[in-house]
């Protein structure tokens, strides 16, 4: 598919107007198949997102990996009706998603903290056309001069024309020690001996000393010599656990550690934002991240200092969730851990209690922060998988009461 560049500088006021006028351009024009154009829109974050759609005159919608399954089938289903006009994004729909669109606009050339690597830029612009819609597909970046991106030296047009120029490399996978395991052990499923395990292994990316690596899962008691899984290197397998959780579960069970304690341990739930960011930025003068869970939330924020000069309503919520999740004893709180892992541990609890993930949303507004469903519908969907292989290690173990422990807790969260 034909792809034509362009490069449009603009200010961050001015880039909505822009926008809205080349959606509604490209909306306005049928191909040769008879598709009207329609655009997808990439902006840094899922609060942009909202924000961006909200603000185009034109029939636009937010999507990104938080909302729910049933909200993102709705809108994909929409775009590919084509009764929908603008799709405005984050990296969700870089890859994987197949949406019809003639025309992909960056409102921003940085995706989260960074700014785009050409490797991703690449793979995003190719988002744009369709053999089987359009006859040409249309790339704009609207990079705004001299605009550089949390402290950096590069600025937003120096990032564009480096983008443009940009020419794609070989790609050489190479996948650190646990993953290799991980993969030659979910191998070792399809193999019906060694010498087969040995050739899935050659075929598969990521590299790898074979001999070492089946030693290493044999030794750890995941294999057999004969290169069949072990009854725990079986569940370790079927439940995608890294060997690192594999041996933190065993060993949790060996403690009868609560079952709740080792799964929030495995994934604690971080996409947690400041509902009020923009205030907070303004009381205490400086600019702020949005994410709670983030080392200059916690130097800023959290901090006495920082407390004190919020506004009273926010301040009381702040103070509200430092009580109930960042008081702990280590000496590098609150960048210890602990704090994320109580959050967690009392998501999982209010599911439990019978909150569904939007009454879970609700709930965590007291605190002035919020959180999108469809993150916290995944996070238990992990929590409850993870649960299901606490119990059944446990079984293999012989700890019947964490077993039976871990299956209680995993049919409430599942409900």
């Amino acid at each position: 598919m034909p792809l034509e560049l362009h490069l449009l500088f603009a200010g961050e006021r001015g880039k909505v107007r822009i926008i809205d006028r080349l959606a509604r351009q490209e909306w306005n024009t049928k191909s040769s198949k008879g598709y009207r154009g329609q655009t997808i829109v990439f902006t840094n974050s899922r609060q942009r997102c909202h924000g961006l759609a909200k603000a185009l005159q034109i029939n636009a919608a937010a999507y990104h990996a938080g909302l729910s399954q049933k909200e993102r089938r709705r809108i994909t289903r929409a775009f590919a009706d084509g009764k929908l006009e603008v799709v405005v994004t984050t990296a969700a729909l870089a890859a994987g998603v197949d949406f019809p669109a003639s025309q992909v606009i960056f409102e921003s050339l940085a995706m989260g903290i960074d700014w785009l690597t050409g490797h991703a830029f690449h793979q995003m612009l190719g988002r744009a056309g369709r053999p089987d819609y359009h006859d040409l597909g249309k790339v704009v970046l609207l990079a705004e001069p001299d605009r550089k991106y949390h402290g950096g030296s590069e600025t937003e047009d120096e990032i564009a024309f480096k983008l443009l120029k940009h020419e794609i490399e070989p790609v050489d996978v190479m996948y650190e020690e646990p993953a290799q395991m991980e993969e030659l052990l979910a191998s070792s499923a399809l193999a019906r001996n060694k010498e087969e395990l040995h050739h899935l292994s050659d075929l598969l990316i990521g590299g790898g000393d074979f001999s070492y690596l089946f030693g290493r899962l044999v030794k750890y008691g995941l294999l057999t010599r004969s290169a069949t899984p072990t009854e725990f290197g079986r569940i370790v397998a079927t439940h995608f656990l890294s060997v690192e959780q594999a041996f933190l579960i065993r060993d949790a069970i060996e403690k009868d550690a609560s079952p709740l304690d080792t799964v929030v341990s495995l994934e604690t739930f971080d996409s947690v934002y400041f509902k009020n960011a923009a205030r907070i930025s303004a009381a205490l003068k400086m600019h702020i991240p949005s994410r709670v869970f983030q080392g200059a939330a916690y130097d800023i924020v959290f901090l006495g200092d920082g407390v004190s000069a919020l506004d009273g309503d926010i301040r009381e919520q702040i103070l509200a969730f430092i009580t109930d999740f960042m008081v702990c004893k280590h000496k590098d709180a609150p960048h210890c851990g602990c704090a994320e892992l109580a959050f967690s541990k009392r998501l999982v609890e209010m599911r439990c209690e019978g909150l569904d993930p939007g009454g879970i949303v609700r709930k965590i507004g007291d605190y002035g922060i919020y959180a999108y469903g469809g993150d916290v519908l995944e996070y238990l969907d992990h929590v409850a998988r993870n649960l299901e292989a606490i119990e059944m290690i446990a079984r293999v173990f012989g700890n019947e009461a964490v077993g039976q422990d871990a299956k209680r807790v995993r049919k409430a969260v599942e409900g």
